[in-house]
């Protein structure tokens, strides 16, 4: 949900390290062996007094009761499991805390503990429960990582280089102790890369040091020949290249980017890049790219543990993916980048008020201090708090010029059924943009076609959602939004028809695609072909009252009377609209009145309910195949 903030490319792996990064934080053996005592109760009601006690007549005979009841063990314990089942970490962290206070001989719970600590940025604590943790077990790869990063924190590079030595290998540290000890030993004032392996990331990490030391020029045969070994991810290979712009190898970063691009992996910023380096635009281009300013080693340290964040973000591993955004937050307080994958993780567990401070504690001078801000603002209009959504948009719109904050307004008032208002933003962005709009604003095009579709403009919303098709051929909601209004107007049926086919054939797995298609088909009378595709739809989406409703119907038109009957009485009682709930119970009433030619507008509402931020997520820089090739990558949402 909440990662438009971070700029989303295309994934890639890295060979040989997917094994490496199965690390079980959330899978921490817990074997805890707790003394529940029992609580007993006075036997008050003997089972052969027939005597009836009185409320007062109970009370009295118990005697005076504590206003709380002493908190056990056992109780933190599942107070701390339950929390962290909820992503809550910080409370599970505190929870955990009280539970070590009573009893801390348990290796398992400590290193739970230390590992939570970490994930909650209570980060003395953590240091303090990975030196026990190594001190039981030396073997503990993260207790190690953890005192690392402390070395690192207390620029006691020496003590860095020792611990490093105590990784295993074959661990998740093992990974990326090669580039840690390498920034180490810059800070004894040593220039040493030859002992990490040829990978992209450590060529990137090469060259950092070396630009760092002075050494750039001994850093680039590592840094060529790591290219030309097949283990290399585009990510690091962009940043490469801007590190070549800025130690005036421009030819080079032109290589690197080309390379990128004719791999199939394009975007607009990439795209750029390219054309002001083909047009010799060194001032262009050095605004452009993004390279870090290490000032010591202990940000290059932060800088390897971002990296490995960031891997494990894109690989959906979020609690792994928060310990080590701390741990570069730990060591350099202004990355920004960390603050935005925390942001995020929290975000897409649903604890929206601390994604929110994470977010607005970005620097404005930050590059990513905008996108931080229209996050923040989405997570504020989830809250219901539309009206902090929308003065921080205003903000960066009238202060920073941004337009995407203007279209997120637009948006905002979209989801409120403000629809007039809405396409008044949207005109307000094109006119600003200019036209003829570049293809990155397809999305407004869309948004404004469904507001206009909204207020029945329906030519209008043709043309905007025919434009948004020309640049986004295969995008699955577009086709289906189209597809369904014009099948809504009782036009273009075939076209219609065709266009959720492949909205289907692109998102097989998305029930209101599906309830689409099946809806069509009814409404050509093709009843047969409708009920597979309907039933699909309720399979996916088995609460949703209106797709209930299709199959009603088209359960009833197949003389399948009881079967529609059931569906009816799902839809009506899962509908929260009082039209749609009157109009379901007039069909369990007298049933199914023969259709009209156009589709009723209560149906309207499968097509209508496609998600918000579809609209607002680009994929200009994502790699879009055609319904002719096989396998189908999936479409970015």
């Amino acid at each position: 949900m909440h990662d438009r903030a971070i700029e989303k490319k295309p994934e890639t792996k890295k060979s040989g390290l997917k094994n490496l990064l199965i690390f079980p934080i959330c899978a921490i053996a817990l074997v805890v062996g707790f003394k529940i005592s029992e609580r007993t109760m006075p036997d008050y009601f003997h089972p052969h007094d027939e005597t009836q006690l009185t409320l007062e007549d109970y009370l009295a005979a118990i005697g005076p009761q504590p206003l709380y009841y002493k908190e056990t063990s056992a109780g933190n314990y599942l107070s701390g499991q339950f929390a962290q089942r909820r992503k809550d970490w910080k409370t599970a962290s505190d929870y955990l805390s009280k539970v070590l206070e009573k009893d801390n001989s348990d290796i398992n719970l400590e290193k739970q503990a230390m590992v939570l600590a970490m994930g909650s940025g209570e980060i003395n604590r953590a240091i303090s429960l990975s030196r026990k943790v190594s001190a039981n077990d030396p073997t503990n790869a993260l207790a190690t990582l953890f005192l690392i990063m402390d070395d690192f924190d207390r620029q006691d590079y020496s003590a860095a280089l020792t611990s490093i030595k105590a990784v295993p290998e074959n661990s998740l540290g093992s990974f990326i102790t090669p580039v840690l000890e390498a920034w180490a030993h810059s800070g004894t004032d040593k220039f040493e890369i030859s002992t990490m392996p040829l990978n992209s990331l450590y060529a990137y990490h090469a060259l950092l040091i070396g630009q760092y030391t002075g050494n750039t020029e001994k850093a680039l045969p590592y840094v060529e020949k790591s290219l030309t070994s097949g283990d290399v991810d585009p990510h690091d290979l962009e940043k490469i290249g801007d590190l070549y712009v800025a130690i005036d190898k421009p030819k080079k970063a032109l290589e690197l980017y080309n390379l990128i691009q004719s791999s199939g992996f394009t975007y607009a910023p990439l795209e750029q890049k390219i054309e002001a380096l083909e047009d010799e635009s060194k001032e262009k281009i050095l605004s452009l790219i993004k390279t870090p300013k290490v000032q010591n080693p202990k940000d290059g340290a932060a800088l390897v543990f971002l990296h490995m964040a960031e891997i494990l973000y894109r690989d959906q591993s979020d609690d792994s993916a928060l310990v080590f955004s701390n741990m570069a937050l730990h060591l350099k307080p202004s990355l920004a980048r960390s603050k935005v994958i925390i942001g995020s993780i929290l975000a897409r567990s649903d604890q929206k008020e601390d994604a929110i401070e994470y977010f607005t504690s970005i620097d404005k001078k930050d590059d990513l201090y905008e996108d931080a801000q229209i996050e923040a603002a989405t997570l504020y209009e989830d809250l219901k708090q539309t009206d902090k959504a929308i003065a921080i948009l205003d903000d960066l719109y009238k202060n920073k010029n941004n337009i995407e904050a203007l279209i997120q307004i637009g948006h905002i008032h979209r989801a409120n059924e403000n629809n007039l208002e809405a396409i008044k933003i949207y005109d307000q962005a094109e006119q600003d943009i200019g036209t003829p709009l570049p293809r990155e604003y397809w999305h407004l095009l869309y948004a404004r076609g469904m507001a206009y579709e909204q207020i029945k403009e329906f030519e209008k919303s043709e043309k905007d959602l025919l434009a948004a098709l020309e640049f986004q051929p295969n995008h699955p909601y577009i086709l289906n939004y189209l597809g369904y209004s014009w099948a809504d107007q009782g036009v273009n049926l075939e076209k219609s028809l065709d266009m959720i086919k492949r909205a289907v054939f692109l998102k097989p797995d998305d029930g209101y695609i599906a309830d689409s298609l099946g809806w069509v088909l009814f409404r050509m009378n093709e009843f047969d072909k409708a009920i597979p595709h309907l039933e699909r739809a309720v399979e996916l989406l088995p609460y949703d009252p209106v797709i209930n409703d299709h199959l009603g119907d088209a359960y009833w038109v197949n003389d399948r009377r009881i079967e529609a009957r059931f569906q009816w009485e799902r839809a009506y009682n899962h509908a929260k609209d009082d039209e749609i709930k009157m109009a379901i119970q007039d069909k369990l009433k007298n049933g199914l009145e023969p259709m009209p030619n156009a589709i009723n507008d209560n149906h309207k509402i499968a097509a209508e309910k496609i998600s918000e931020t579809q609209a607002t997520q680009k994929t200009d820089h994502e790699t879009v195949q055609s319904p002719a090739q096989a396998p189908l990558e999936e479409l970015a949402d």
